[in-house]
């Protein structure tokens, strides 16, 4: 399913330029925010449209998160 770099391992990539992360990150901010101000968001809706948007995402990924360091991560690639 993913990319395949040498000796049959998966390319990865850095957490941070993960999208997934960053929606959920934002999502959780959001409603955080939420309780501080007069906005209302149902739960049901909140819910779905979060899951919706994961989906698409999960869809859309093609390569493994690594969460090691950038460092690790770049010294790994040198081999």
């Amino acid at each position: 399913m993913g990319i395949l770099c040498k000796e049959g391992e998966m390319e990865t990539k850095a957490w941070y330029t993960s999208k997934t992360l960053w929606v959920n990150l934002i999502a959780i901010f959001t409603l955080l925010g939420a309780q501080f101000t007069d906005i209302e968001i149902s739960p049901e809706l909140t819910v779905g449209i979060l899951a919706a948007i994961n989906v698409i995402l999960r869809v859309a990924t093609k390569k493994p998160v690594e969460w090691a360091n950038p460092i690790s991560r770049i010294r790994k690639k040198r081999g």
